[in-house]
């Protein structure tokens, strides 16, 4: 484990400098999209390869999909019925933006920074359950209260969307080669390795060009109360795991930070396709990757 504050301000750095570079129309959001397919196709499935082919998955590790599935599970109950007095298009996208967690491009490079593959292996199993809740849950969820007419949703249809995310191969491939006992050797692991190195750089310059944070006031009491739900039960969740969980501190201290982690970027796409206030999506989203950055490190030095 190395220095938490120097990781974090190594990220922020680089968060900074992407929007920096944004400001001064160096690079535009339409740059920063070629980044992210760089992410979602290249450098993320080439993290994930590299992390979990040599590590022994225990119980714990095993364990965590579960809990990426079923706390996203009762927070879907939860804020269903929390936000039961919105309108059904709103009371939609509030409770998706309380499901699912940004880990891959997000997490993924801090947790590997201070923890290694080790710390690496439990957050990239945490997610492996969370691709399910972003791409079949969310997915269903943004389609069923869309408000436009005429949408249709079908088994086909969520089955090619959950299979059109390489990091579900990946996360298979990796399962599968480490159980085989297969380890990634010579030139091929020498690529995975150097294309893995590059994500940390590449994901916290994409979130810096995205970052774009647009304050209505009529849309301020909807964007609180999904903060308010969303970090409030995330944050005495991941504590009360922390605490008592009979686990090692490494595996606690990951939950403790995974329920805290910012929105998916798929709501992006599920907004814009269906219909939703993107205005209100997009300022969800941009102030969860703000408000977690900071929360993490916090809570990092707290209980780490």
């Amino acid at each position: 484990m190395i220095d938490v504050n120097s990781q974090f301000a190594l990220s922020l750095i680089i968060l900074l400098l992407g929007y920096a570079l944004k400001r001064s129309r160096v690079v535009t959001e339409a740059d920063g999209k070629v980044l992210a397919a760089i992410i979602f196709y290249i450098t993320l499935p080439a993290t994930i390869l590299t992390s979990l082919d040599s590590l022994e998955l225990d119980v714990m590790m095993l364990a965590m999909p579960l809990f990426s599935l079923g706390y996203s599970a009762v927070m879907y109950l939860v804020a269903w019925f929390s936000f039961s007095r919105e309108d059904e298009s709103s009371r939609g996208l509030m409770t998706v933006s309380c499901l699912g967690f940004n880990i891959g491009n997000f997490a993924f490079p801090l947790m590997r920074g201070i923890y290694g593959d080790e710390g690496m292996g439990y957050t990239a199993m945490f997610d492996f359950g969370n691709v399910f809740v972003i791409f079949v849950l969310n997915y269903v969820l943004s389609i069923r209260h869309s408000p436009r007419e005429g949408i249709k949703m079908d088994a086909k249809s969520i089955f090619k969307k959950v299979f059109s995310a390489p990091a579900i191969y990946c996360y298979i491939i990796s399962i599968v080669l480490n159980a085989s006992d297969f380890q990634f050797t010579g030139f091929t692991a020498s690529v995975l390795e150097t294309i893995s190195r590059a994500n940390h750089l590449i994901v916290y310059l994409t979130l810096g060009i995205f970052l774009n944070i647009s304050l209505d006031s009529t849309r301020w009491k909807r964007i609180l109360k999904v903060l308010a739900l969303r970090y409030g039960i995330g944050i005495m969740t991941g504590i009360l795991m922390h605490a008592f969980l009979p686990w090692d501190l490494l595996p606690r201290t990951i939950l403790l930070i995974a329920f805290i982690l910012p929105i998916g970027m798929a709501n992006v796409v599920y907004m814009i396709t269906y219909g939703y206030d993107e205005k209100l999506g997009g300022t969800l989203i941009n102030l969860t990757n703000l408000i977690s950055f900071f929360l993490m490190w916090i809570l990092l030095l707290l209980f780490s």
